[in-house]
């Protein structure tokens, strides 16, 4: 996907992902295969894909990023402490 921002079809391969995303758990639940575990992933997945998102839109859109800094610095910061305090409380992160 990086490698494809960097040759500027990041827009196709983007709104693949999103959609692939968006249907595996469509999917998953009409097949009921949504087990615990595989939430919990799919959770990982997700926040993996938003970094990606994240690296492909500074990659071709760098004033994009700095313009809004502030505002992803808390989005991850928050994100961060609510793993954290999921860690802490549960021993594992949510899904």
């Amino acid at each position: 996907m990086l490698l494809a921002a960097l040759r500027g079809a990041s827009v196709g391969w983007l709104t693949v992902g999103l959609v692939s995303d968006i249907l595996d758990g469509v999917v998953a639940r009409r097949l009921n295969m949504a087990h615990a575990r595989l939430c919990a992933w799919d959770s990982q997945v997700d926040a993996i894909f938003c970094v990606f998102v994240l690296m492909c839109v500074w990659v071709r859109h760098p004033i994009v990023v700095e313009v809004f800094r502030v505002p992803l610095l808390v989005m991850m910061a928050v994100q961060g402490i609510s793993l954290a305090l999921d860690w802490c409380k549960y021993n594992r992160f949510s899904s």
